[in-house]
């Protein structure tokens, strides 16, 4: 800068004043002013770092920043569900089947009648006679026993085992797992750069302190060594705490991150077992409904199967009971026929034999009276002997017409029932088996709801971890343009302080330049003769310059 002096002088003396410096020191002005005006020449643009590969990366991946799909697949299964009415059934019914009971119809007979023939009897002189008498034969009555059957036990009642479900547990991340992979690889260059940014720093502090030594004369001594020692001290335990610093500030961040991606790895293995657990006590339940499903169709199977041997078997006894009363019905009857028929045999006989006494004495009176005797003898004869035989067919007939009769009744008494208890059994067999199949068709129908609901409750439970999924799916993603944001930032911070590098180089020599007692070793030649009065100029180009160069803006520094 320029100095101006106002002097009184009256001298008429003119004199031209050249300031003459040492050739280091115009040289080293003249580099910093070339290398000056080199800086003026590029683009203002160029010292200011531009946004790194880490940050258009992440402003990219912002601006694609959208809901998960896994929302909308959620949103589909919530209204699905939401739709979705009450599972229900109609329980089927069964009508049941009757029978028309089959009547029997009684048969009669008309019974044969009979006229007695007569005849005139002829006088005579009677004798008399001794009859025959004939004792009735009997029969013993056929018994029969009655056939008992066995009833069948239903078979032992069917149990199943229950299936017990499994609870899954997880093992929980600690953030020193890959704790390496979250350090910053920028570490070291973060901590040189700062390290060397510190020790220019420290060059300066020595460079000032050994310029306030040369200034004051102090360049030997014990004051200056300590002055010395306490500094180097002093810069270096600032050079620790700066590395340290850093280092742990990198680590804070490192460990931050392993923390929450611990944190997410533990809430998924989480929910994973949680599934898993969901998913093993939904298998027991659908295992435990089908074997209790299994054991109760087995137990009634059983049943059944009891129920119909027992009615089998009883039909078999009563089929068995009713042949044999049939049987001995038939075998009584039999007999009674023969003793009716060998009663009816030996009356026939005695009524002979006495028809012959009888015959004998009318043929004894008949001796003594004449032909007429003999004609009444012979024509009563006639007229008993026919009349004996028309009695006797009639008789018979009669037996035949009632028996027949009788035989058909029973027939169609036993037909009747039989029929009635195929007809009993059969309505009894479709009426079980239609309420078995009614309740085994509403068991399947109940069972099917059941299910569905089931199926319905796993869908919802679906759609909210998807929802969920969606929503840390999200998050991650945000932390992820977080995190490259922040790395970005700290790239494009080293970027910036390559930058402006020359420059704060040039300030720093500029100020180191500044700092120098450069006029103690600058002179002035005079030429000439001059005329002085007024004011005289002194020009200092240092002073000008680092004017200059204070004057200058300096570049930002840092992110």
């Amino acid at each position: 800068m320029s100095k101006k002096t106002k002097t009184s002088s009256t001298s008429t003396s003119t004199a031209t004043n050249t300031p003459t410096n040492p050739e280091w020191v115009t040289s080293g002005v003249r580099a910093l002013s070339n290398r000056t005006l080199d800086l003026l020449g590029r683009d203002p643009r160029s010292f200011v770092a531009g946004p790194s590969a880490l940050q258009k990366k992440a402003f990219a991946d912002a601006g694609n920043l959208k809901l998960s799909d896994y929302y909308d697949q959620a949103g589909g299964i919530f209204k699905d569900v939401a739709g979705a009415g009450a599972n229900t059934y109609d329980a089927t019914g069964y009508d049941s089947t009757g029978y028309d009971a089959t009547d029997a119809t009684s048969r009669g007979y008309d019974s044969v009648d009979w006229t007695g023939q007569g005849y005139d009897a002829t006088k005579a002189t009677s004798q008399g006679y001794d009859s025959v008498d004939w004792t009735g034969e009997g029969y013993d009555a056929t018994t029969g026993n009655a056939t008992n059957y066995d009833f069948i036990k239903a078979g032992q009642a069917q149990v199943y085992d229950p299936t017990n479900a499994v609870a899954s547990t997880y093992s929980a991340s600690s953030l020193l797992e890959g704790l390496g992979n979250y350090m910053s690889p920028y570490t070291n260059d973060v901590v040189n750069t700062a390290l060397a940014d510190y020790d220019y720093g420290a060059g300066q502090t020595r460079a000032g302190q050994a310029l306030d030594e040369a200034r004051s004369g102090a360049f030997g001594g014990s004051g200056a060594a300590i002055t010395r020692a306490l500094t180097e001290d002093n810069l270096a335990r600032g050079r620790g705490t700066l590395s340290a610093g850093l280092r742990d500030q990198a680590f804070g961040r490192g460990a931050a991150l392993s923390a929450q991606d611990a944190g997410f790895r533990n809430d998924a293995s989480r929910f994973n077992a949680d599934a898993n657990t969901r998913v093993s006590m939904s298998n027991a339940d659908a295992a435990n409904a089908a074997a209790a499903f299994g054991a109760n169709a087995r137990n009634t199977f059983s049943l059944a199967d009891a129920d119909a041997a027992n009615r089998a078997a009883a039909a078999n006894a009563d089929a068995a009971n009713r042949f044999g009363l049939a049987n001995m019905d038939a075998r009584n009857a039999a007999s009674a026929f023969g003793a009716n028929a060998r009663n009816t045999s030996a009356a026939a006989n005695a009524a002979a034999r006495n028809d012959a006494s009888r015959f004998t004495a009318d043929a004894a009176n008949r001796v003594n009276i004449s032909n007429a005797d003999a004609a009444n003898a012979a024509a009563a004869f006639g007229a008993n002997a026919r009349n004996t035989s028309a009695a006797s067919n009639a008789a018979a007939r009669n037996t035949a017409l009632s028996f027949g009769a009788d035989a058909a009744n029973r027939a169609g008494l036993a037909n009747a029932a039989a029929r009635n208890d195929a007809s009993r059994f059969g309505a009894d067999a479709r009426n079980t088996a239609s309420a078995f199949g009614a309740n085994a068709r509403n068991e399947a129908s109940r069972y099917n709801a059941g299910a569905m609901d089931t199926a319905l409750a796993r869908r919802l439970s679906a759609g909210g971890a998807l929802a969920n999924l969606g929503s840390t799916m999200g998050a991650d993603t945000r932390a992820n343009l977080e995190l490259q944001g922040r790395l970005g930032a700290d790239e494009r911070a080293i970027d910036q302080a390559l930058s402006a590098a020359d420059i704060n180089v040039l300030n720093d020599l500029a100020g180191i330049y500044g700092n120098l007692p450069l006029n103690l070793f600058t002179g002035n030649t005079t030429t000439g003769t001059n005329t002085s009065s007024g004011t005289t100029k002194t020009y200092d180009p240092w002073g000008t310059y680092i004017s200059w160069m204070n004057a200058m803006p300096k570049p930002p520094v840092g992110g």
